[in-house]
């Protein structure tokens, strides 16, 4: 194949845009000049640092720079794939299901039709695949050539990259290695009537299975048997559940929402799916049949239906027999760390409305030896990836209950309590419920079976040996409160059975924190040896750091008013590989000032103003202010670009840009009086303001999205000092919102994000009737006198929109400003672009009109 070097690709060196000295005011046509930095990288020999930019709705563009010469390659629509192993040449995918084939050295590239694209057989070979024709390719480095194209019907690639096996559309199946240097392709079976489908291996690439249908079917599922293949033995077995008679009532089954087929070599045992068989027709005119002492609600029943739910099953290898792991009805079970371990739990043990899954009794379950044992009774199940973490040995069980870590022996059965210095916990105050504790953050295995906790005052080493615990890095060091930086993250998540947990710190190689100060400075701390070293500090907010080798990482760093910068900091050096938006020096971003103030409750409270662009001081202007829980620490350093693009219709800049203030006011809540807790911090806020003459405290707005919607509801209702007020997706009658149930297909009882999340009512409406009611923007609409602007998608399924609905007829009934947006085909925010510009344009024009008369 011919190289080339299609015009898709640009060369160059980035130069700047040349604008005058003087600071200029954003407009609106200016927008466009603005871009977001979305995922970047360096290669390990940090040589080729590469980046995607995306211009608010127009396609990504993906740039990769040579850290050497500063020379960049530009390519429209596309994304870095991979690297070979010396790192001289590139996979880059586009959106047209094509894979640029690149030498970065000398900017030569080849088009290789097909995606997927990934370096195999020791980067001697690249294989792509082409959804579209059913093909796969595999492309030869050496001889620049394409040496095979088949037909697919799937593909299965080892992870070790050195065994390729794909299905043909006769069903027959293909093998393809190394072997004495040279491409061996063989095939494994032979083509069949019957369909193949979910080629799996295990580790060792010793043996295959796959599913076949065996022409049965039940309802709408197909039956299988399993076929599995070793590979090294060259013998062949199968899985077929009409030769075990104890499993004569079910069939194998292929299904789309769990991992149908894996091998588990702990265990030794191959797991899959099975399901009763049932010729039951799905009845649709059937009266429903509601109990109050169900422990979960009709509809969710019906999801829950053990007739759909796959039973998770083992068979061994050796003694092959078959154990039934999960019951859908009652058990369910979740693999830990393609272990031998897996914990089970009861999906409707305990009521769900405390808990949005509810809650159960916790077993780990030994596959193996099909024993189990009780970990923990009535643990909330939404818990379950959060706080029980498999030791990398698989010998130890962390978990957190009751404001405290234990670690379960797996070999011995013995669970111990983890000691801890008595002026010290791992809890923090829970701002949802703070008759309750929270957990301060996970537990994290280290490489040599330690664990590492996080305290109020010290970061804490355990060893589950010796069962002790030594401090390791005090929380508070320099006036920096410290949190350890994880550069991958540690809970990973297969598919509805199995939970794979990855340790990410290595005490040998030492590991980093991040740090903050009270004056918003950030750094970066290395700690190793027991020793804590500083290699970083910034007055800017330190987005995220890259570890890319024991000795450098990559760091990003980004203001209220500095667009992302990307460094490469080593042993050698600290250079700056990235300035994104440029130009924005020359525009002028608007200043800010932190304001003090302190409710009637005495809790002491801080809000972030930011002034108008162009400010002139004989000069009022209107203010907007912006309504959620705690925005300060995060709207301080936080970037926003100028755009029309914004999911809620709101963007600070645009306003400040506009002639506005704009106020973001932290808020305190009292348990029970969500509602008046916001009434009480926002007017004491604006209060506090009253110091500022340049305020024009005769035309304000308030806004708010959500939870934030809510309150602006609620505020409405209890002062005019607003003149123009939006609410987007927002509840306004939140005793019938406390007593429904989620519309997005899971159906749960809503009543749990009153009794202990961000509703924070603390008791049922039933138990709190007047308390609901004072807090209820329903039943004080009357009082409202300003222009309202609510806006909801029509697919909001997690504030129905009947909420704004309602709103809006209560305001008609009572002859009162309101109008309602209602978008289709949206949902709590809007994704459509043309949706987002239009509300973006239509708030700004309400503002407009009712603050700038």
């Amino acid at each position: 194949m011919k190289a080339i070097n299609p015009l898709l690709i640009l060369v160059f060196t980035f130069s700047i845009l040349a604008y005058s000295q003087e600071s200029k005011q954003i407009q609106m046509t200016d927008y466009r000049l603005w871009s977001n930095l979305l995922n970047y990288n360096i290669s390990s020999n940090e040589k080729w640092f590469y980046w995607n930019i995306n211009y608010p709705n127009i396609t990504d563009t993906l740039f990769i720079k040579n850290t050497d010469d500063n020379k960049i390659q530009a390519f429209r629509n596309s994304q870095l794939i991979a690297f070979d192993t010396q790192q001289k040449f590139a996979l880059i995918q586009n959106d047209n299901a094509q894979t640029y084939y690149t030498n970065l050295e000398s900017q030569k590239v080849q088009i290789l039709q097909g995606e997927d694209a990934k370096f195999i057989f020791d980067d001697q070979f690249i294989v792509t695949t082409n959804q579209a024709k059913k093909t796969i390719s595999l492309f030869n480095r050496s001889s620049n050539q394409i040496n095979l194209t088949v037909s697919l019907e799937e593909l299965f690639v080892s992870a070790q990259k050195n065994i390729l096996i794909w299905m043909t559309s006769d069903n027959s199946i293909q093998i393809a290695q190394m072997i004495k240097d040279k491409l061996d392709i063989k095939t494994i079976c032979q083509a069949s009537g019957l369909k193949r489908k979910r080629l799996t291996m295990n580790s060792q690439n010793s043996m295959l299975a796959f599913l076949e249908e065996d022409n049965e079917s039940y309802g709408t599922l197909k039956s299988h048997r399993i076929h599995i293949l070793d590979l090294q033995k060259l013998t062949s077995s199968t899985i077929d559940l009409k030769s075990f008679k104890e499993f004569e009532q079910y069939f194998i089954v292929d299904h789309l929402n769990y991992k149908s087929l894996q091998f588990n070599e702990q265990s030794n045992s191959l797991l899959f799916t099975i399901q009763k068989k049932t010729n039951k027709s799905v009845q649709t005119n059937q009266v429903q049949i509601w109990h109050a002492n169900d422990t979960l609600e009709y509809p969710r029943k019906k999801i829950l239906d053990p007739e759909k739910i796959p039973i998770l099953s083992n068979y061994h290898l050796e003694q092959e027999h078959i154990n039934i792991l999960n019951q859908p009805n009652s058990i369910q079970t979740i693999i830990l760390n393609n272990s031998k371990f897996a914990l089970q739990y009861y999906q409707n043990q305990y009521d769900s409305k405390y808990n949005r899954l509810g809650s159960s009794d916790i077993y780990l379950l030994d596959i193996e030896n099909q024993t189990k044992h009780l970990l923990i009774n009535r643990f909330p199940i939404n818990n379950l990836s959060k706080n029980l973490n498999l030791s990398p040995n698989n010998q130890y069980l962390s978990y957190y209950w009751q404001d405290n870590w234990y670690v379960y022996n797996t070999e011995t059965q013995a669970t111990t309590k983890i000691p801890i210095n008595k002026f010290d916990s791992f809890t923090a105050a829970n701002q949802y419920k703070p008759d309750n504790s929270s957990l301060l953050d996970y537990a994290i295995w280290t490489t040599d079976n330690t664990l590492l906790l996080t305290g109020n005052q010290f970061y804490w080493l355990y060893n589950p040996k010796t069962s002790k615990t030594q401090k390791a890095v005090s929380r508070k060091h320099q006036n920096y409160t410290l949190t350890i930086k994880q550069f991958t993250n540690h809970l990973k998540y297969s598919n509805n059975f199995y939970l794979t947990y990855q340790p990410t710190i290595d005490i040998k190689q030492g590991f980093y924190f991040t740090g903050i100060n009270k004056d918003f400075y950030h750094s970066l701390f290395t700690y190793k040896n027991n020793q804590l070293t500083k290699i970083l500090e910034t007055p800017h907010k330190l987005v995220d750091v890259k570890k890319i080798s024991p000795n450098s990482v990559l760091y990003r760093i980004q203001d209220s008013n500095l667009a992302p910068e990307i460094y490469l900091k080593n042993k050698k050096h600290n250079n700056r590989l990235l300035q994104t938006n440029d130009f924005q020096k020359d525009f002028t971003y608007p200043k800010k000032e932190i304001i003090y103030y302190t409710n009637s409750q005495g809790d002491s409270l801080k809000g972030l103003l930011l002034y108008p662009t162009v400010f002139n001081k004989d000069k009022k202007y209107p203010m907007i202010t912006h309504v959620y829980e705690k925005q300060v620490n995060f709207e301080y350093q936080a970037y926003h670009i100028p755009t029309l693009y914004n999911p809620s219709g709101f963007n600070s800049i645009n306003y400040t840009s506009n002639g506005y203030f704009v106020f973001f006011p932290d808020i305190a809540y009292e348990i029970g009086n969500v509602g008046k807790s916001a009434v009480d911090c926002v007017i004491s806020a604006i209060k506090a303001l009253e110091v500022n003459d340049y305020i024009d405290f005769n035309n304000l707005g308030l806004i708010g999205h959500s939870f934030g919607g809510y309150q602006v509801n609620f505020i409405a209702t209890q002062t005019n000092i607003f003149h123009a007020i939006v609410s987007g997706a927002a509840n306004f009658d939140i005793i019938f919102a406390s007593l429904t149930l989620d519309n997005n297909n899971t159906y749960t009882n809503q009543t749990w994000r009153y009794l202990n999340y961000q509703m924070r009512m603390g008791t049922s409406a039933q138990d709190n009737y007047l308390g609901y009611l004072n807090n209820s923007p329903i039943f004080f609409v009357n009082n409202i006198n300003s222009n309202v602007l609510s806006w909801t998608g029509e697919n909001d399924y997690s504030v129905n929109k009947q909420q704004s609905i309602a709103f809006h007829l209560a305001m008609r009934n009572l002859d009162k400003q309101h109008t309602l947006l209602i978008y289709p085909n949206e949902g709590h925010v809007l994704t459509t672009p043309e949706n987002q510009k239009d509300l973006s344009n239509r708030i700004m024009s309400f503002f407009n009109e009712n603050l700038k008369k």
